[in-house]
Formats: C-alpha cells, structure tokens, sequence
C-alpha cells in the first residue's frame, strides 16, 4: 500500500497523530519540526535531489555512498576524512575532514597553518626553510608526522631550518664563522 493511501486510511480513524489542526503537513524544503522540547517530527518526504543517485534516501536525509557527503550527496570527500550519519540524532551528516585541520573543498583540503600535505597531516617545515619571499635556502618536504627541509649546499646553508650558515673549510680553524663569513 502506497504511503499516501496508508496516510489517507490512518486519517479515517482520527487518531491524533494525524489532527491536520495540531499537525500540519510539512514545508516541501524541511526536514523536520520540533513540536515540543521532546518531541520532533521527521518529514518522510523524498531527500534534496533524491540523493544524487549516489545515496540511500531515509528520513528525508541521505546515507551517501563511500567517497561522498553533502545533503545531497554531491561533494567529494578529501583524504583522511571521517563522514558518517548517526541515527539516533537530528544532525543529517557528522564530517570530519583534513585530519580535522583544515577545510574540505570538494575533494581538495584547504590546510590551517602550520599544517601542509593531501590531508594535512603534516607540520610544514621549520621556520619555512629560512625562505625568504626573495631568496630559497633549502626546499621543504613532507615527511610524516613533520616536514623537513633540506638545504642548498651552493647557498652554504645547513641546520634543522636551513638558518646555518657555513665558512669556506669552517675558516680552517684560523677564525670564527659568523654569518657565513671567517
């Protein structure tokens, strides 16, 4: 028996769960209706855009195949990402994405600083390498848990951030090397 010819007969016996004056039919666009602190209504229309072919439609909400979230099941997730949908709660998705670190765009993580990778997962570099918008003393790496850098040798630089710099033969022990200079 269709839903709506269940619905019809149900009405016939003036239950009041179906009093029209107490319980209006919901809004096309809403999901559910709190009647009370206790008590919300679930609407049991058809999901936003039947769920993009790419979902399970329940309660007005979508179960999205793996790889994909959104109401309608038309975003991708990003690496390292955790969406799942809990029952037993009103909220129609739970996303974690980019490690919890950044922003998912579709499928691409946009990384909160200091962190960097697909996922953001990782810490960039120390110091960024000594990087200046101008000059590049070593180039960054991404090694998980932390990025590392390393450093250009023609450019004399060494240390964790690429902040050392080293004297020709380290002033062959006649003198102090400061600043790459003996």
């Amino acid at each position: 028996m269709g839903t709506d010819k269940w619905t019809e007969q149900f009405l016939k016996t003036f239950h009041p769960c179906f009093n029209i004056t107490l319980y209006p039919r919901f809004p096309d666009l809403e999901r559910l209706i709190k009647y009370n602190s206790n008590v919300y209504f679930m609407s049991t229309n058809a999901c936003p855009e039947d769920c993009n072919g790419d979902g399970l439609c329940t309660l007005g909400r979508c179960t999205c195949k793996n790889g994909l979230h959104g109401l309608s099941c038309n975003l991708k997730n990003c690496p390292n990402s955790l969406v799942f949908v809990d029952i037993d709660v009103l909220d129609p998705q739970h996303c974690y994405h980019c490690s919890q670190r950044g922003i998912c765009y579709n499928g691409t993580c946009d990384c909160d600083e200091p962190y960097m990778s697909g996922d953001c997962s990782t810490l960039r570099c120390l110091n960024n390498c000594s990087n200046t918008p101008t000059q590049t003393f070593g180039e960054c790496f991404m090694d998980f848990p932390q990025g590392h850098c390393k450093c250009n040798e023609w450019e004399k630089r060494g240390g964790d951030d690429c902040s050392y710099q080293f004297c020709l033969n380290e002033c062959s022990e006649h003198g102090k090397c400061i600043k790459g200079e003996c």
